[in-house]
This record gives C-alpha cells, sequence and structure tokens, in this order.
C-alpha cells in the first residue's frame, strides 16, 4: 500500500471511531429516557387502577343506570373512564419527560403546548359528571314529588 491510500482509510476509521464514541456518550441519555417511559407506563397504570377502585367505592355506578354509559366497561362507565384518563395522563406525561431528557426539542414543545389545553378538558369532563350527578339526584327528587300527587296512572303511555 502506498501512501495515498492509507489517508483515506485512516479518515474512514476515525469517522466511525467519533460515531462510536457519539452514540456511547448518548447511551446513557437514551437509558433515562427508557427508564422515564418504564416508571410512567407502571405509575399510570397503577394509579388508573386506584382512581378506578376508589370511583367504583364511591358508588357513582348508580347515577348511570339506564344511561349509555352504564354499558361501557363493563357497567363501571365513570370509574373505568376516569380511571382511563388518569392513566393516559400520566402516561403523557411520561412521554413529554422522555422527550425533554432526550432533548427532542420540537416534540417537547409540541407535547408542552398540548399539554396546555389538558386541565381544561378535565375540569370540563369533571363538570359533565357532576352535571350527570346533580341530574340523577334532582331527577330522583322532582319523581318522588310528583309520585306523591298521584298523577303517575295519567303519564303511562
Amino acid at each position: 500500500m502506498d501512501a495515498s491510500q492509507t489517508v483515506p482509510l485512516l479518515q474512514v476509521s476515525d469517522s466511525i471511531d467519533d460515531t462510536i464514541a457519539d452514540i456511547i456518550e448518548y447511551l446513557p441519555t437514551v437509558v433515562a429516557g427508557l427508564v422515564i417511559l418504564l416508571v410512567g407506563y407502571i405509575v399510570g397504570r397503577l394509579l388508573g387502577d386506584i382512581v378506578t377502585r376508589i370511583v367504583r367505592q364511591i358508588g357513582i355506578r348508580r347515577y348511570t343506570e339506564g344511561t349509555p354509559m352504564e354499558e361501557v366497561g363493563g357497567g363501571d362507565g365513570v370509574a373505568y373512564g376516569l380511571g382511563k384518563i388518569v392513566t393516559y395522563y400520566v402516561y403523557f406525561v411520561a412521554i413529554l419527560a422522555a422527550a425533554d431528557v432526550l432533548g427532542i426539542t420540537q416534540l417537547t414543545e409540541l407535547l408542552s403546548d398540548l399539554g396546555v389545553a389538558l386541565p381544561m378538558i378535565f375540569g370540563a369532563l369533571i363538570v359533565l359528571i357532576l352535571g350527570l350527578i346533580a341530574g340523577r339526584i334532582i331527577g330522583d327528587i322532582v319523581a318522588d314529588v310528583v309520585g306523591g300527587f298521584g298523577i303517575e296512572p295519567y303519564l303511562q303511555e
């Protein structure tokens, strides 16, 4: 081999060495991102299950009887739905944190912008559920009051 062939081989070898060094340098960051995603997945599942159990214990199911929400989630539509919302919110936060750790600025900015709207959506869902419960309670009260007047035979079809 003459000297003209040795120089390009050294440049390729240096380039490969630099690439491998960059990969090794970035590897802890990738592992940290994966750990964040794994912890987010576990915490999301646990918190979602806890919220589902708490909402079931509160007894919201009785307020959804006879509505389409009763059929969702095996009869526990509200409990199941709130549990899933909490689960996916934790997933969202974990993905946002992992993107930030990995230094993916465009994804971090996009998820941050989406995250601004999430509290408003959660607030609307809470108002919807509270409205459902209040409507059920008021409906039961009105039914009891009207039932005391003895006009039930006139209201039947």
